[in-house]
Parts: structure tokens; C-alpha cells; sequence
């Protein structure tokens, strides 16, 4: 994909298919990049860098996974997250630089208290200063060594961390600048730790998988199909899809995303879908993190109606996570279906839990 601005919604991005005879490709090379106090490919760290987690830190991702229910899910500019994250930054670049492949940081670091986290973003910075997103990679520092072996950290000792970012597409334009911002917070998009924290990165790598193009390697885009009639027709266009953030000692998102009724004018079944999400979390204590998310679906036709509605709930303090979920399926307005269920697991890397209640 070309580089492009940022914004939480595309109709189209433009970019060239590839197609690669083998993998791993030999027109993909590592480039290291050391990172230095706030410069990336030049000099090494003089002295260690730290950054403390922020719970304002995440709100530019978007949807964990976008699906096309809607406008709005794909990450915004990621200036506001960069300046609660560490960050570090290449000079402009000289020419366009492809990228293929899965990104890889290495770092020395440490962490004040026993837990903690790390997410890296991999962000392609314009020279209007706006930050695009390229790829992200996530780490709870307990599970360095596996899922399966997690340790608490000791707290102040440096640790050796590899940690690959998701895998990416996309030319960075010449001018513009490769900026890796690191932070020990991403919330709501991953759960916070029992407390707050602060990293130390005493040293550090980015390895880039840079694709050159050797020629011969364009793949033909599949062409593209018109359709003679809409697959579908709107009965009831949705409400505009709607975020909002609120601080009042909670830091609290808000999503509704009411994607309205449709049509299928061959058997004339309608259907309808509405997601609303609240993600609280408190600004003093942010072992104390809330979300609460409702979905409800129905189908139609003629004088039938059927729908669901899903609520799914966790919350967590300092000892405990909570959730709960509560599945209602009606035939009309009569209840046919019903599943309710409740657990908790402890905070304290086994994550053992017994079912509450179930219903």
C-alpha cells in the first residue's frame, strides 16, 4: 500500500500487487536500525530512555478488528498516542522505502514493578507532522519467555526482549520520516496492568524488512465486477457512526454503531445490526477497568421477526478479573432463548477461575 494520510475510514487505498515466487523472498533484506535518545539509524542511547504508563495512551488504534461494519474503524493520526509514548525517529528519508513483512524491535529493558507491558507501534510520519499507523506489536513482559512459563519481572533488572510487530505492506514516501513509539500502556485496546509503571530502554534495534525491487515482480489485480442491480437495499440507513471520549476521573469511550436495516431483494429478508461499547477505565487506580458491550441483531420478513441481543461484560481490580455474558435470542417478543454466565480468575499469572454462576 502506498503511504497515505491518516484516517479512520478508506474507500480506496492505492498500492500495486506483488507476488513474491518464494518465501522467505531474497528482494526482502533486514535494514538494523539502532536506536539513540530520540533518533532512530544514527546514533546509539547515551543514556536510558524511560516512559510511564498513561491510560490516555491507545485512544487513536480504532476497532481490534476491523470488519466494514461501518465508518470510523481503522486508526486515526497517531500524533496524540506518540506524545505519551517514547519515540523515536529516523531523519527524513532520502527515497521511498517498501516495506514487506514483519518488523522487529530488540531491546534492553526494564520495569519498575513486577508487571508490565509493552506495546511498539511502527508509525510513518508526513512532514505536516501527522503520524500514520503501519504496524503495531503487543508484550506482557511476564510472558517474555511463553504463554506457557510466564514470570513476574524483577523489578530494576534489564531483560533482553524480541518482540515482531504485525506483519505490513506498505511504502513509506521519500521525506517522510520512520518514527517507533514505545509505551508501557494501550488501553483500551490491551487490559491494564494491577498498577502503573515505568520502563527503562537502555538499548534497542528496529529491523525493517525492506522489499527491493528486482523487476518482474508485479502481480495483475484481479479485475473488478459491476453489478447489474445493488446486492442489497437500505430499508433504514443507520445512525452515524459515533465516538466519544469523556474524562471525569474515569476515561471513558464511548462507540455506537448503528448500521441500520437492508433489503435483499431477491428473498426479501431484512436485517439489522447495532454494537454499542463503553471502555472505563479509572485515571487514579487503573487496576479498576471496565467494559460493557451490547450487540443486537435481528432478521425479518413479512409479519416474521427474529433477533438477538449479546451483553458482555468485564471488569477488573487489583487481585481480579470479572466477566459475564448474557445471550437472549426472541422469536417476535417471546424470550425462546436465554444463557447467562459469570467467572473470575485471579490476577496472578495462572489465571485459575471458577465458573460463579451458569445458567
Amino acid at each position: 500500500m502506498d503511504g497515505v494520510p491518516p484516517k479512520t475510514s478508506y474507500v480506496t487505498r492505492p498500492g500495486r500487487w506483488v507476488g513474491l515466487p518464494k518465501w522467505p523472498a531474497p528482494e526482502i533484506q533486514s535494514q538494523s536500525l539502532p536506536l539513540g535518545n530520540g533518533t532512530l539509524g544514527q546514533d546509539v542511547m547515551a543514556s536510558p530512555v524511560a516512559v510511564k504508563s498513561n491510560v490516555s495512551c491507545g485512544q487513536g488504534f480504532g476497532e481490534y478488528f476491523p470488519f466494514g461494519f461501518g465508518p470510523g474503524e481503522l486508526p486515526d493520526d497517531q500524533r496524540a498516542d506518540d506524545a505519551l509514548s517514547a519515540c523515536f525517529d529516523t531523519q527524513a528519508l532520502s527515497e521511498a522505502t517498501p516495506l514487506i513483512g514483519a518488523p522487529r524491535i530488540k531491546l534492553t529493558v526494564s520495569s519498575r514493578t513486577p508487571y508490565a507491558q509493552l506495546a511498539a507501534r511502527l508509525c510513518d510520519v508526513a512532514p505536516d507532522g501527522a503520524s500514520t499507523l503501519i504496524s503495531i506489536g503487543l508484550l506482557n513482559l511476564q510472558f517474555r519467555e511463553g504463554f506457557e512459563t510466564p514470570k513476574a519481572l524483577v523489578p530494576d533488572q534489564d531483560y533482553a526482549i524480541t518482540l515482531d510487530l504485525d506483519q505490513a505492506a506498505y511504502v513509506v514516501p521519500k521525506g517522510h520520516r520512520l518514527r517507533l513509539s514505545i509505551s508501557p500502556s494501550y488501553w483500551p485496546f490491551i487490559w491494564p496492568e494491577r498498577g502503573e509503571t515505568t520502563l527503562k530502554i537502555s538499548q534497542g534495534t528496529l529491523e525493517l524488512p525492506v522489499f527491493h525491487d528486482t523487476g518482474g515482480l508485479e502481480w495483475p489485480c484481479p479485475p473488478l465486477t459491476q453489478s447489474d442491480d445493488p446486492i442489497t437495499t437500505v430499508t433504514r440507513s443507520g445512525l452515524e457512526d459515533k465516538r466519544t471520549l469523556i474524562e471525569d476521573g474515569q476515561l471513558k469511550l464511548v462507540i455506537h454503531a448503528d448500521h441500520g436495516e437492508v433489503e435483499h431483494p431477491d428473498h426479501s429478508l431484512r436485517t439489522s445490526s447495532e454494537i454499542r461499547e463503553t471502555w472505563s477505565i479509572n485515571q487514579s487506580d487503573i487496576s479498576k477497568a471496565s467494559a460493557h458491550i451490547v450487540w443486537n441483531r435481528s432478521v425479518a420478513r413479512g409479519d416474521f421477526f427474529a433477533s438477538t441481543e449479546i451483553v458482555t461484560q468485564m471488569h477488573s481490580d487489583s487481585d481480579t478479573y470479572f466477566v459475564s455474558l448474557n445471550i437472549r435470542a426472541h422469536d417476535a417478543e417471546t424470550c425462546v432463548f436465554e444463557r447467562q454466565y459469570q467467572d473470575s480468575f485471579r490476577r496472578d499469572l495462572t489465571l485459575k477461575g471458577e465458573p460463579t454462576n451458569q445458567t
